[in-house]
């Protein structure tokens, strides 16, 4: 059995670190299932001008899933420096002498007010250039999510796959019993009508009333549709495209004629193996969802 590796997955996380000079950031991004992409935001208040290019970014990776963004900072935003007031320094200095007092210059500046923790304001240019540097590692971020989603498609392939070869076994079996329902139909009804009148019937009109039955029972067209459905259901599953969504409606569209064919059924057998259908379509909607 050919088992498709482009397949990807909605479920993931993903962290990524990195730093400029002082500052370090840190990148998480968790997703989970969704039926439309959405992507919730959570930044520091200097940089939730990044918020629009995040959306967008994660648009041109991801077509489902929510996910959730999350960017922390750890150190200063700003620069320092330091600035030691010697006006203040030397009258303390002056002071300590004049009372032969023998105080070491280190002393003297772990005074408060002896020197200043002076922040200054990065430059324009140095917060292009922060923004981009973060920006860049948050693309690498989801290119690392993207990894994990397709981990998780690879999980999902075979199941899917094992779903619509079920349904294709199932679909032979029913293709077998629907060939030959119109032959059981007609010995069923010649059985009930000699009981019930004792007497041989006109063989033409039973050919009539089986031939009524069978076309009443006919589930042909129901069996080329789920035949048609599977075959559409392994080429989605190979192609490397978003296909979650079409995948769920596939199985919307295998539970009608299913559905249909049951409610058509004169055979136990038959409607046995409708049911058995229906549970492996189910296995199949199931893992859809999660498919992006």
């Amino acid at each position: 059995m050919s088992v498709p590796t482009s397949l990807s997955g909605m479920t993931g996380f993903a962290r990524l670190s990195g730093c400029v000079e002082a500052t370090q950031w840190t990148w998480e991004i968790r997703s989970v299932n969704g039926r439309g992409l959405d992507v919730r935001v959570k930044l520091p208040p200097e940089f939730s001008g990044l918020e629009a290019k995040i959306r967008q970014a994660s648009g041109h990776v991801f077509k489902r899933g929510n996910l959730q963004v999350n960017l922390t900072l750890q150190g200063m935003s700003s620069s320092q420096s330091y600035h030691v007031n010697e006006t203040l320094f030397d009258k303390l200095s002056d002071f300590a002498k004049s009372k032969n007092e023998d105080v070491q210059a280190g002393q003297i500046l772990a005074i408060p007010g002896v020197v200043d923790l002076v922040q200054t304001e990065r430059s324009s240019e140095e917060i292009k250039i922060l923004e981009n540097a973060i920006l860049s590692s948050f693309v690498s971020a989801l290119q690392r999510l993207k990894s994990a989603r397709e981990d998780e498609g690879k999980a999902l392939a075979p199941i899917l796959m094992q779903a619509v070869t079920s349904v294709e076994s199932a679909i032979a079996q029913a293709q077998m019993i629907s060939d030959a329902l119109p032959a059981v139909l007609k010995s069923r009804i010649e059985d009930k009508l000699n009981a019930l009148l004792a007497e041989k019937l006109d063989p033409a009109r039973l050919a009539q009333e089986a031939a009524l039955l069978a076309i009443k029972a006919d589930v042909t067209e129901e069996i080329d549709r789920l035949k048609a459905h599977c075959a559409d259901a392994r080429k989605l599953l190979k192609m490397s495209a978003p296909t979650g969504r079409k995948l769920e409606f596939l199985a919307q569209e295998f539970n009608r004629e299913i559905n249909t064919l049951c409610s058509k059924s004169s055979d136990i057998e038959l409607t046995r193996l409708g049911l058995e259908m229906k549970s492996y379509i189910e296995q199949f909607r199931e893992q859809a969802a999660n498919v992006q």
